[in-house]
């Protein structure tokens, strides 16, 4: 009776011990797991050396850049599994990544492992840096991942989730990198707010301030969503930055996610410039302009209108903007072969730069659509005219009709004037544009020796003009980095966090 009764009046050491048990339990438990994951890693190396994909610790080591993960179901697997990708960028080695693949064991939240599956995604040859996708196939939904490997360091890599609230048509805008072009970023958002545009997203590497101001302004009011780019760590072992040896400094993964964030919000998307701007020819909204060749061609993936090249008519002081005296003055001088794309985001794998190249672009069998110059046209705001060169300038010779437009200077000035600060930053826009003279130069030369020779990775970075310009005060990304090393002599790295400060040029800065 006493031990019964005193046990009763013990329950605090009852509770201890039985927590007590909880605990080793469940630590054992832990290790037991822990210990079939580790087997089942090492009896997928031994299967990968087996099949000759690797046979020891890769030397030298293999340098891999997720930038981002996202959950695509079983869109492509006929639902089969359930896959998670993941967009990477990596150095060539001397032969195929996808041939022999780097080892990469994917794990989610259930402790399930797989080996990740590589496929090719982008990069020219001269461009030392690639881009990839590393699909992790997992047979459940997955809401966490982790790349491990034969160690103790692994990588979480959190999952992007898709944007699910109905936004019809998108503008995915590429990285904008010491942009100071105010006069034509403004005018081409004007110009597609005018004719419907639900939303751009824009990814900011490296941008003025005043612009940046006005840019998040435009945010505020639900039109734009600024977000962050996508930057590459230095690599101690290697003597350049790898950021310069990246196809047009990672424009295709940054197109990429946002194909995937809007892919299921999204009914179409544009990918291109700032510069780029699409003015349908049959209606005054662009949405039902592209709806109208959708109904016409319903199997298409996309649409591709031609580039037009297109001379402005520009003022240098902000005071003297208006958008209607540009848009009434545009003057199309040459007309390209090739254009610029709207896309149905389902029916596409990644991003594009003008339009889908390779079967592995498309996500079925879907055969893209090229329109004519009869059919509108993709403006691209490229020659700047300014005062002293207006007696060169053609007339005005586009299709649209100009009466339309008698507004949108008031439209654009109401904006401006919800905010003193951001009317502030504008009527503070600088006159000169000391960056943009210094790219179009690197373009220039860029494309000059690659005539000469094959060896030139199409990147700004690369021109010394660049490098060395001085410039307005910028907005700059800064981030910082994730390492790891999975054991088998590959470095994983991921983003850690990134900001956008003021800085007083417009460089690429490290944390």
């Amino acid at each position: 009776m006493i031990s019964i009764r005193s046990g009763f009046f013990r329950p605090r050491a009852v509770k201890r011990t039985i927590a007590a048990v909880i605990a080793v339990t469940f630590s054992l438990c832990m290790l037991i797991s822990q210990r079939q994951q580790n087997l089942e890693i090492n009896r997928m190396i031994y299967n990968l050396k087996q099949l000759s994909v690797f046979d020891s610790k890769w030397d030298p080591a293999q340098h891999i850049f997720v930038s981002s993960a996202f959950d695509i179901g079983g869109i492509e697997s006929d639902n089969t599994t359930n896959t998670i990708r993941l967009l990477a960028t990596t150095h060539d080695r001397g032969n195929d990544i996808v041939s022999r693949p780097p080892p990469i064991f994917c794990r989610n939240e259930f402790g399930d492992i797989v080996v990740g599956e590589w496929q090719f995604m982008n990069g020219p040859r001269p461009c030392i840096w690639k881009d990839y996708f590393l699909d992790c196939h997992f047979k459940r939904p997955s809401e966490r991942l982790e790349l491990v490997g034969d160690g103790a360091e692994i990588l979480k890599v959190p999952i992007t989730p898709a944007v699910k609230k109905k936004v019809p048509l998108v503008f995915c805008v590429a990285r904008m990198f010491y942009y100071e072009n105010w006069q034509i970023a403004l005018t081409s958002l004007e110009l597609y707010l005018h004719h419907g545009m639900d939303l751009f997203v824009i990814p900011i590497i490296s941008v003025i301030e005043q612009l940046h101001i006005i840019l998040k302004h435009y945010e505020t009011l639900g039109y734009v969503r600024l977000k962050k780019g996508i930057v590459l760590p230095r690599v101690p072992e290697f003597l350049y930055d790898p950021n310069a040896k990246t196809d047009s400094l990672n424009m295709m993964p940054s197109q990429t996610e946002c194909l995937y964030e809007y892919r299921e919000a999204a009914d179409f998307i544009i990918f291109g410039d700032i510069d780029d701007v699409i003015i349908p020819r049959r209606f005054e909204n662009l949405l039902q302009e592209v709806q109208f060749y959708h109904q016409k061609f319903p199997n298409a993936p996309s649409f591709e209108f031609m580039w037009a090249t297109t001379q402005l008519k520009l003022h240098k002081n902000p005071q003297h903007y208006n958008v209607r005296d540009i848009v009434s003055n545009l003057h199309v001088t040459t007309i390209a072969d090739y254009g610029k794309s709207i896309v149905i985001p389902k029916r596409l794998r990644q991003g594009l730069i003008h339009f889908p190249i390779f079967d592995h672009d498309y996500a079925g069998n879907y055969t893209h659509v090229k329109l004519g110059y009869q059919d509108a046209y993709a403006v691209h705001l490229r020659e700047s005219m300014y005062e002293n060169n207006w007696s060169q300038m053609g007339r005005y010779n586009l299709y649209m009709n100009l009466s339309q437009y008698d507004s949108i200077q008031v439209d654009f000035m109401e904006k401006l004037s919800k905010n003193p600060v951001v009317l502030d930053a504008f009527m503070r826009l600088p006159t000169s544009k000391p960056y943009a003279a210094a790219l179009y130069e690197c373009y220039r030369v860029t494309k000059l020796r690659r005539k000469l020779s094959e060896d030139l990775c199409m990147s700004p970075l690369e021109c010394k003009e660049l490098r060395t310009q001085k410039g307005p005060q910028c907005t700059v990304l800064v981030s910082d980095f994730k390492t790891v090393d999975n054991g088998l002599g590959i470095i994983l790295t991921t983003t850690r966090s990134s900001t956008l400060v003021a800085r007083s040029r417009c460089h690429i800065q490290k944390a």
